[in-house]
């Protein structure tokens, strides 16, 4: 069967086509069913070239898809794609940086673009020919005690608390005074006249002990001490037995008297001192331990 110019192909038995065919080109056209009229759809050889250009122009589409597809595959690596537009912008301010920073050293000499790097260690001035400075002195807290007479208060052992040292200038009857004391800081101890026995023997009646740049003289009955102990480099005397706290200074030397820290005897205070030593400097105070 023919119709026109077109050979009549095969029928589509679902959908109620029919297929033509002219050389190389294909047009569909519809038909009705139960009827002899067709209709077709394409008119001409110029329609069909047409369509065939169509064909060609969808294909390069899909294949400039492809073309792009391919170069972002080789990109995929990158994280920041919508950041690649700014490469070049970005390359052309750190042209134009470097070009402004050399032209600012340029003008600020050779002696400024000599400068090290930052990363090279600084050089330190020559401080061997310079005289340092003293090292400040090491505050020393001594515990001035004395009189106990066999009786350690607990407000004592508060009181001296914290001290470096202690020193118990006699009349101490007992030798766990001592041991409990010692559990505070180490003591230096002299003999008093209510001193006896074994334990008692082997204390001195006065000894020295020095303190940074400060000695000091421990003895009983400030009666014992030299008409002149700064003679002898003295600078602190400490002593006890008139159970009376007293401190005074003499021809340049510190007499400090803690008072007697055991049992009250008259209306006198129960009481105990501190010495402060800095270097060659001394100063003492003493504070009532019972109201």
């Amino acid at each position: 069967m023919r119709s026109g110019r077109f050979r009549l192909g095969r029928v589509n038995s679902r959908s109620g086509s029919w297929r033509i065919e002219r050389g190389e080109f294909e047009v569909l056209i519809a038909a009705h069913c139960g009827s002899q009229r067709v209709e077709a759809i394409g008119r001409g050889t110029k329609r069909l070239k047409r369509l065939k250009w169509l064909k060609w122009l969808k294909w390069l589409k899909w294949l400039k898809w492809l073309k792009w597809l391919k170069w972002f595959k080789h990109l995929k690596h990158l994280k920041h794609l919508k950041h690649l537009k700014h490469l070049k912008h970005l390359k052309h301010l750190k042209h134009l940086n470097a070009m402004h920073r050399g032209a600012r050293d340029s003008k600020r000499g050779d002696a400024r673009s000599a400068k090290p790097p930052r990363t090279q260690s600084a050089h330190l001035p020559d401080t061997s020919n310079m005289t340092s400075r003293p090292r400040q002195p090491t505050r020393r807290r001594i515990g001035l005690i004395s009189d106990t007479h066999n009786l350690v208060r607990p407000e004592a052992l508060h009181y001296l608390a914290g001290c470096d040292a202690i020193i118990h200038a006699g009349d101490i009857c007992n030798e766990a005074v001592l041991d409990a004391l010692a559990q505070i800081a180490p003591v230096t101890a002299v003999r008093g006249n209510n001193d006896t026995g074994d334990w008692a023997a082997s204390l001195p009646t006065h000894t020295t002990l020095t303190v940074q740049q400060v000695t000091i003289l421990v003895v009983h009955d400030i009666a014992d001490v030299g008409a002149d102990p700064r003679s002898q480099g003295i600078n602190v005397v400490v002593t006890g037995h008139s159970h009376k706290p007293l401190i005074s200074e003499r021809d340049g030397v510190l007499y400090v008297n803690p008072g007697s820290a055991g049992p009250r005897r008259f209306k006198l205070p129960i009481s105990a001192g501190i010495l402060i030593v800095e270097g060659a400097h001394a100063s003492a105070s003493f504070d009532s331990l019972v109201p």
